[in-house]
């Protein structure tokens, strides 16, 4: 794959290049134990309920192109034999969501997505 693929009018890109380009923010409300982070995906994982979907949701007010969404690629168990899993979007959603992401820099695009099935 080069820089990025394009599939679908989605720009997929590889999480080393998300986590490169845009910089995750490590979940501070979870810490971390043993100078590892307590939170999902690498320590920058958010989840949906509670003080860190209030964080979120903060982020969301003040600076949207900040949040992104880990949504369930295939919420249909008929639909596993396809190729799908998770994967990080650009934006804040709520339909098929995990977790949330928050990144120092904005994305530019709201149909990037990130697949972590690879």
């Amino acid at each position: 794959m080069d820089e990025h693929q394009k599939i679908s009018g989605t720009m997929q890109i590889s999480l080393e290049q998300f986590e490169e380009k845009y910089k995750p923010i490590i979940n501070h409300i979870l810490g971390t134990t043993d100078g590892e982070p307590n939170a999902p995906m690498g320590g920058y994982g958010y989840e949906t309920f509670g003080e860190e979907l209030d964080t979120v949701l903060a982020m969301q007010k003040v600076s949207p192109k900040k949040v992104w969404t880990v949504i369930d690629t295939c919420p249909d168990e008929e639909d596993m034999e396809n190729d799908c899993g998770m994967a990080i979007v650009a934006g804040y959603h709520h339909v098929n969501r995990i977790l949330y992401v928050i990144t120092e820099k904005e994305w530019e695009n709201e149909n990037i997505e990130v697949n972590l099935n690879d």
